[in-house]
């Protein structure tokens, strides 16, 4: 009933692949040998972390005023639009007397 021993069965490909010289592991992983990352690499990714945060920050105030910009634009395009009508409404009115 035993089966004949199969050596490639109990064989772990990622073991075997981090085993070989070059490997290199992913980039999310801790530093290397599953150890805990030191505090100046955990000093250095939150500096990287807080100058990304301050750039989009300064990105998303830009868009803002933009934005801002563009609102007081359409404002006053309505206003001028609404008085120009008012205008010839009032100039035709006046023509027709």
């Amino acid at each position: 009933m035993s089966a004949e021993y199969d050596a490639t069965e109990f064989v772990d490909n990622d073991f075997q692949a981090a085993s070989k010289p070059g490997y290199s592991a992913p980039v999310s992983a801790p530093a290397a040998a599953g150890r805990a990352p030191s505090r100046e690499e955990v000093d250095a990714k939150f500096g990287e972390t807080q100058q990304k945060l301050a750039e989009l920050k300064r990105v998303q105030e830009e868009l803002e005023r933009e934005r801002a910009s563009l609102e007081e634009v359409r404002r006053r395009q309505l206003e001028f639009q609404t008085g120009r009508e008012e205008t010839i409404q009032n100039l035709t009115r006046a023509s027709a007397c």
